[in-house]
């Protein structure tokens, strides 16, 4: 093999995975601008046209000019499949690339999808590792600093050997960090795996393409607060208890950042063979960012009373708002009581002039204001629906035949009246007549008068009935809008999802209920 020479030169050619991702665009940037090499971005896709397409919006959303666009070659390759394809393109930028950047990953934290995410996470990487040729001379791996080794509450710059890991996620991608471990060592070209911390928006800017894990229960407290009434100055109460410790350490850091020292791993070639977190730094002038430091900026920003911290807040003590908040961030709940701060002594060894920016009160400002100007990348997240749903079906049907049936809402003692106006194609109200508990009565009829009013397109509906989307995070992500009594609202949606998981609409359809359209 030859001699692995630092900085990839023009005649090199650098493969990019996960280019449409958070953490991968900003890589593609920081390699346009401080690499000379050619750059080949493997992107899942139907057709060449459309992975054209997809890196096409990425270089648009990252403002890059035509001429460093020049350099960028779209291959297409899905790493949960079983090959990549026959695209001679793709097959020549795998013979031919002499640095592989793999940032692609599955992030789901939910271990229902343990399949899934090992297709993509370990047997993708597999796939990625057989496929690309001699020519190979250095690979970087993104993983995550959550497979570190723990000592004394400190995660170390080591070989993932722990087994107590938080979820399927963490799993795979120290099971995919051990197997390029045993690849690069047979086949001896150099290996950095890079592992990040919690991965915000840019720095400056607080521009992101991604609003998930440290998003999440500050997406929640907005709703909370735009639902809220103010005061006559203008303040918001929200009666929230915040069950973590205040100076707890949180791992935040900027994606330009990340990006920037990822690729300056990259230039260093074979000295940066090894394993280095990319996380805040443990002499970080006035210490690392707390979950005060998060709350105390969401409260500023939103101008909210009532937040206060409770570490040893029992579920069965919680208030509504509470319960409906905390099941509203179930997936991230691993990472929520609290975090191990990392020691990052090779990377601060080997980059010096890269600190990591502290993610201080101004700078969430900033990641919120970006995340509120977006509206949370709400047209992303939009779920895919048969388009066959009738509501109709639901309340008139469905609804009446099955509540009886299950104990769930008799436990809520809920007297009131409760109405459900949906938009859409399926449009329509209905009233439905609560008495300690149970449905006595439901009928399409207008919805004025109501003590809780749940509004609601068709698709959401459908996603809800069916189990696809909880009621909480429909509220809280603003695909649910409740009028009237928003407590008696969350306290409400709770139950209904719990009668969901007991009979979810379409399971029962499959089990051979006739599906009635109700004119």
């Amino acid at each position: 093999m030859s001699a692995l020479r630092k900085n990839p030169t023009v005649n090199d050619i650098i493969l990019l995975t996960g280019a449409t991702g958070l953490v991968g665009r900003y890589v593609l940037r920081e390699l346009l601008r401080s690499s000379r090499a050619k750059i080949a971005v493997l992107v899942r896709a139907t057709s060449e046209k459309h992975a054209q397409q997809r890196i096409a919006a990425v270089l648009d959303w990252l403002k890059i000019d035509a001429r460093l666009r020049q350099r960028v070659t779209t291959c297409v390759g899905d790493l949960a499949r079983n090959d990549f394809g026959e695209s001679q393109a793709t097959q020549d930028c795998l013979q031919r690339c002499t640095t592989v950047v793999h940032a692609a990953a599955n992030v789901s934290f939910s271990n229902d999808r343990d399949e899934e995410l090992a297709k993509t996470n370990v047997l993708g990487t597999r796939q990625l590792l057989q496929q690309v040729g001699p020519q190979l001379r250095h690979w970087i791996q993104i993983s995550t600093a959550y497979v570190a080794p723990t000592f004394d509450d400190i995660g170390v710059e080591q070989e993932a050997k722990q087994f107590d890991f938080r979820n399927d996620y963490e799993v795979t991608k120290a099971a995919a960090e051990r197997m390029v471990m045993a690849v690069a060592a047979t086949r001896g070209f150099a290996l950095t795996i890079a592992r990040p911390g919690i991965v915000v928006g840019e720095y400056d800017t607080g521009r992101a393409s991604v609003f998930q894990g440290f998003y999440q229960p500050l997406r929640a407290v907005a709703r909370l607060a735009d639902r809220a009434k103010k005061n006559s100055v203008g303040k918001v109460r929200i009666p929230l208890r915040i069950n973590v410790s205040p100076e707890g350490p949180r791992n935040l850091v900027p994606v330009d950042w990340v990006a920037r020292v990822i690729c300056e791993l990259v230039r260093h070639g074979e000295n940066a063979r090894g394993i280095f977190h990319l996380t805040p730094e443990g002499s970080m002038q006035n210490g690392p960012t707390t979950s005060r430091d998060v709350f105390n900026a969401a409260r500023s920003r939103w101008q909210i009373e009532g937040m206060t911290f409770l570490p040893e807040l029992r579920e069965k003590d919680m208030t509504t708002f509470e319960r409906g908040f905390y099941r509203h961030l179930q997936q991230i709940a691993p990472y929520w009581s609290g975090e191990p701060r990392f020691d990052d002594r090779q990377r601060q060894a080997l980059l010096p002039h890269l600190p990591c920016p502290r993610i201080d009160e101004a700078a969430i400002h900033r990641l919120l204001d970006y995340a509120v100007e977006t509206k949370w990348g709400e047209r992303s997240e939009k779920i895919a629906v048969t388009n066959k749903f009738a509501a109709a079906d639901y309340f008139e049907r469905f609804l009446p035949k099955y509540a009886p049936l299950s104990t769930l809402p008799r436990l809520s003692n809920v007297t009131a009246e409760v109405g459900f106006r949906v938009a859409g194609i399926h449009r329509g109200q209905w009233r439905c007549r609560l008495v300690r508990g149970d449905v006595v009565a439901v009928q399409r009829a207008a919805c004025e008068g109501a003590a809780v009013v749940f509004e609601a397109d068709g698709d959401t509906l459908e996603a809800i009935v069916e189990g696809k989307l909880s009621p909480q995070q429909a509220f809280f992500e603003r695909r649910v809008e409740i009028a009237g009594d928003i407590e008696m609202g969350l306290k409400l949606a709770m139950i209904f999802g719990q009668f969901i998981v007991e009979f979810p609409y379409a399971a029962q359809l499959q089990r051979g209920q006739t599906h009635v359209a109700v004119a």
